[in-house]
């Protein structure tokens, strides 16, 4: 499974309001509380309350995300980042996507999408755990025409697409990946048609000919 998108979470912010409502942002700022409660459909409401270095607030919501309750505390630093939005006078996020602050961030994240009600940002999350198997992932393409194309191996590519260095890095790995797609495609066509003809040569029986019916025909 390949990531859909990149998002670049770079550019961060401490002052809740430097905000920027048209796009997506990324905010480093405390828990002030951390609350949950049942709303009338039985969902699990959670709310989380986050206060920046002006002491300004901001306002977190989520549904049925119950283990932010054991991963997360009043007066852990986190960082968010989501679409905010201004609602009743307050600042807001919906569904943020939120971690413990951490000097060595990942600041650009792929993007999965959901799965059968499993969250695009879990699968991420996940990916972590499989880095170390990417290397054994086999080689199915001829080196030459690798070196010829100037693309790296398969594993190395997989790394790319899950964790690049850069936004050209990622750009690339997509490219390489899209053209193993491509070439496995056509390969097994190729293989198909050929094993067709070649079946049908040593498989077909031999039909008797009958010159003077074909004399009448033509």
């Amino acid at each position: 499974m390949y990531p859909r998108g990149l998002e670049d979470k770079s550019q961060i912010t401490s002052i809740f309001a430097n905000a920027n409502v048209k796009e997506k942002q990324s905010f480093v700022a405390k828990i002030e509380l951390l609350t949950s409660e049942r709303t009338r459909n039985n969902k699990l409401l959670i709310k989380c309350v986050l206060i920046d270095e002006n002491d300004s607030y901001m306002e977190l919501v989520w549904f049925n995300r119950k283990f932010l309750l054991q991963q997360y505390h009043s007066g852990d630093r986190v960082v968010v980042y989501g679409q905010p939005k201004y609602e009743y006078g307050k600042l807001s996020m919906n569904n943020a996507e939120i971690e413990h602050y951490k000097e060595n961030r990942q600041e650009l994240a792929p993007v999965y999408s959901d799965v059968n009600y499993i969250s695009g940002v879990w699968i991420g999350k996940k990916m972590t755990l499989l880095k170390k198997y990417i290397s054994l992932l086999p080689e199915n393409i001829d080196k030459k025409i690798l070196a010829k194309k100037g693309f790296r191996n398969f594993a190395d590519s997989v790394y790319a697409i899950h964790f690049p260095k850069s936004k050209s890095d990622w750009e690339q790995a997509k490219k390489e990946l899209a053209y193993r797609e491509l070439f496995t495609f056509q390969k097994r066509g190729i293989e198909k048609k050929y094993n067709l003809q070649h079946g049908s040569t040593h498989s077909a029986h031999p039909l008797a000919l009958d010159v003077d019916l074909m004399k009448k025909l033509i």
